[in-house]
């Protein structure tokens, strides 16, 4: 993986066979980034477990097949869950899937960029009517 800040932006290029969020991550940890937002991604991966939130459980679907990154977007948050990262991903035959990531494979690789927030900016905390660990934006 390379991973290049300027100013309050950070671009990470994740090679083939590093998983995606992990070293998002690390990068994160790395720049000490606790607030921010993953604008974009593209690449492609494989081994990548999606899931679809149903009456507050996720169905997660794993696609083992090599998939094309058509959207790759979220927020980092101060506190847990840190990453809410969300993707639409493409197959041979241009069918997308997506929904929110839990991992996935670069193959062969990855382009993402995160914009940094000043710290405390985003939290999230349980909204007890959604069920949903939301944004607290006070």
């Amino acid at each position: 993986m390379q991973s290049k800040r300027v100013g309050d932006m950070i671009l990470l290029k994740i090679d083939r066979g590093e998983e995606v969020m992990q070293k998002l991550v690390e990068v994160l940890d790395s720049n000490r980034i606790s607030c921010g937002t993953v604008r974009w991604g593209i690449g492609m991966v494989s081994n990548a477990d999606i899931g679809y939130l149903d009456n507050g459980k996720y169905l997660r679907k794993k696609y083992p097949d090599r998939m094309e990154v058509v959207a790759f977007h979220g927020s980092i948050s101060s506190n847990d869950p840190r990453l809410h990262i969300h993707a639409s991903l493409s197959d041979r035959n241009h069918m997308a899937s997506g929904g929110h990531v839990f991992s996935a494979i670069a193959d062969p690789m990855m382009e993402v960029e995160v914009s940094i927030l000043p710290d405390g900016t985003i939290t999230r905390s349980l909204n007890t009517e959604s069920g949903l660990n939301e944004f607290n934006l006070a």
